[in-house]
């Protein structure tokens, strides 16, 4: 099948060739032309003002021809910026000064009274801290920074050690006695 395929190309191509030899084209279809490799080399004639024709369009310079893709085209500058916007100055008043005493007045306490114990001494109470349960005498110091001053039976007194900051602890209710 395939020599059929390949006697048939040979056979359309010889053809062909005998056409070409039998037939040849005509001088006039053979132009000899320059290379033309800038626009100053190219001959100079005067634009008509519209070209009518299709010949006539052929022979204008590609200035001339309407639709011409691949004319030059000349963009038009881009518009000017807009004007700065010039904001309102608007004075705002300083933040107020927090001294290092005033920051640890407002700290959160980071111990909890979570109930009492009676040993038949000083009062005592137990104290849930971040670490684990202490318990606590007046005189203890509580995480080296909080001492114990005084327990009653519904408060516990601290005093914070490095802002001598007085702090009260509440002791919770006792349920069921």
């Amino acid at each position: 099948m395939k020599t059929n395929r390949l006697v048939l190309l040979m056979a359309i191509m010889l053809a062909l060739a005998f056409l070409r030899f039998a037939f040849p084209p005509k001088a006039a279809e053979y132009a000899t032309v320059e290379p033309v490799t800038s626009r100053s080399q190219m001959p100079r004639t005067a634009p008509a003002a519209v070209p009518a024709t299709k010949d006539e369009r052929a022979s204008a310079s590609d200035e001339d021809v309407p639709g011409n893709a691949f004319s030059v085209r000349v963009v038009a500058p881009p518009p000017p910026p807009p004007p700065p916007v010039v904001a309102p100055v608007v004075a705002v008043p300083a933040a107020p000064v927090i001294s290092a005493q005033d920051l640890a007045a407002q700290a959160p306490v980071p111990l909890q009274v979570i109930g009492t114990y009676d040993d038949g001494g000083a009062p005592a109470v137990f104290v849930a801290t971040a670490m684990g349960t202490l318990i606590a005498r007046p005189g203890t110091v509580l995480l080296a920074e909080y001492r114990v001053t005084a327990i009653t039976p519904q408060q516990v007194s601290l005093t914070q050690v490095s802002t001598q900051r007085t702090i009260q602890l509440s002791i919770p209710g006792r349920v069921g006695r």
